[in-house]
């Protein structure tokens, strides 16, 4: 009998003896952790009783696998052997030494989890692999004092305790992650020791680390516990990454030379990504699309009880994404190069689990699509922002313009003729929202190339940017289009 395609690849995804067994994978992190405790050890009597401790216990604690030992031993080391120059502040050495004596003194009594957990935090779910719920009792023991530093050095403040609603609303969304993929889900969530809620201060949705490893932060106002399955998913992906190479490859300061086409700029390169960072979006991409498939499949089985469905990636869309990242990262040299044999096999093989989920997929290096996924993207915010009444309307017509006459010029270069009716239709109406979403409707049915789609979409985004956030104001006319090139027979576009 054959399997279905995703339980294939969930099954795949969390079993992979190499790339997706999590007790493997821990198993490597810790090993690198005991390594870099020994050589802490040899300058710091309180990590030498903690590695005493840990050689006498038993090998399957968990001790590892949460935040705040693995700042204390990275932080220190850092500080001995390292010379460490700019990032976040690191944790004093003094506080490093109260972490290995805590930690040490636990091991010695038998426990078999953390320090961090001294009643106050609560169980994300039942099962052993389930890790913590950060709450903030004004605790001033060695790791939850540690744990507030090493938050607050990376985010700006300490997490802030979860009231009610928000606990029931991680647990909800654990439960039912672990209901879409039940055996991907604990191989994934045994990297993330603790959850911890977004700073107030903060609008991210979530966000993981890869010098905080074992923990990620999600988001309390998320609309329901589908969004929240997401999160914990894609933040547990990458904390499965990082153990499995080790932070150091996803921290370090390398170029950024691949452009993302579904992510603006912000006047500041906003889109440009390094390859480490490419591999791990690649890696998490996958999961999603995998996560995706299945609750839009189970979607209406699941809503009575987990509420409507609604607010996670399509799965098209992370399909598309994986996508672009799989091929730059096979194609360019430099991707090739810094990802070595490892990174390169773990992408072959997670490009075979992409295939599985997209058996007919856009071209390879196709890239209209995802520009015109930012252009749309960035159109309903303009409709949020219309609706709630702004001073810049005047101006945001004169961009909606700008971009009409861009398109308008782009398809009549490549004789795109029957495209141009609909966008004279809606040129002296104004409107904002019909005028964008006609510019996306003629590239999107017009053989241009992706270069001019790109370039469109990349000013449009830069001039919206800039508008919004008082830079500069609005252009008066729209630079010339760029030539178009000798034109090839349209793709399909999926999407």
């Amino acid at each position: 009998m054959t399997m279905d395609p995703c339980e294939s690849v969930e099954r795949s995804l969390a079993g992979h003896a190499v790339y997706g067994d999590d007790r493997h994978i821990l198993g490597l992190s810790r090993d690198r952790l005991v390594g870099a405790l020994a050589d802490v050890a040899s300058r710091l009597s309180p990590a030498e009783e903690l590695l005493d401790a840990v050689a006498s216990g038993p090998r399957d604690h968990r001790l590892f696998t949460e935040p705040t030992l693995r700042a204390a031993i990275g932080h220190a080391h850092r500080q001995l052997f390292s010379n460490p120059v700019g990032g976040p502040r690191l944790l004093p050495l003094d506080d490093c030494c109260a972490v290995f004596y805590s930690a040490a003194r636990y091991v010695r009594q038998g426990g078999a989890d953390t320090p961090l957990q001294d009643g106050s935090l609560v169980a994300l779910g039942t099962a052993p692999q389930h890790g913590w719920i950060w709450r903030d009792d004004d605790r001033d023991d060695a790791y939850g004092h540690a744990f507030r530093q090493i938050v607050a050095a990376r985010y700006g403040m300490p997490p802030p305790s979860p009231d009610a609603r928000s606990v029931e609303l991680l647990q909800s969304g654990e439960r039912l992650l672990a209901e879409l993929v039940p055996v991907l889900a604990p191989s994934a969530l045994h990297h993330c020791r603790v959850v911890a809620c977004v700073p107030e201060s903060r609008s991210f949705g979530s966000s993981s680390r890869p010098d905080l490893g074992g923990m990620a932060l999600v988001g309390r106002n998320a609309p329901g516990p589908w969004v929240i399955a997401e999160s914990l998913l894609h933040e547990s992906a990458h904390l499965k990454l990082y153990d499995l190479f080790g932070a150091d490859m996803f921290m370090a300061n390398a170029d950024r030379f691949l452009v993302i086409p579904w992510n603006p700029s912000n006047l500041v390169g906003a889109n440009r990504w390094n390859t480490w960072r490419a591999l791990a979006a690649f890696h998490v991409y996958v999961h999603l699309a995998l996560l995706s498939a299945v609750a839009e499949r189970r979607g209406p089985e699941l809503e009575a009880t987990f509420g409507p469905a609604g607010g996670m990636t399509p799965s098209h869309r992370a399909r598309t994404r994986a996508r672009f990242l799989a091929t730059q990262l096979m194609t360019q040299p430099q991707c090739r190069t810094t990802l070595g044999t490892t990174g390169q096999k773990l992408t072959q093989w997670l490009l075979s689990l992409l295939d599985l989920l997209d058996p007919n997929p856009v071209p390879d290096g196709s890239t209209r699509h995802l520009y015109l996924d930012l252009y749309a993207r960035e159109t309903a915010r303009l409709r949020r922002t219309l609706a709630e009444g702004t001073t810049l309307l005047k101006e945001l017509k004169g961009l909606a313009m700008q971009d009409v006459t861009s398109a308008r010029a782009i398809l009549s270069g490549i004789g795109a003729a029957r495209q141009l009716p609909a966008l004279d239709a809606v040129a002296g109406t104004g409107d904002v929202i019909e005028l964008r979403c006609a510019v996306a409707d003629g590239l999107l049915e017009a053989p241009a190339s992706d270069d001019m789609v790109g370039e469109l979409v990349s000013r449009s985004s830069d001039a919206l940017f800039a508008l919004v956030n008082g830079q500069v104001r609005a252009p008066a006319s729209p630079p010339a289009p760029t030539t178009p090139p000798e034109v090839e027979a349209a793709s399909p576009n999926e999407q």
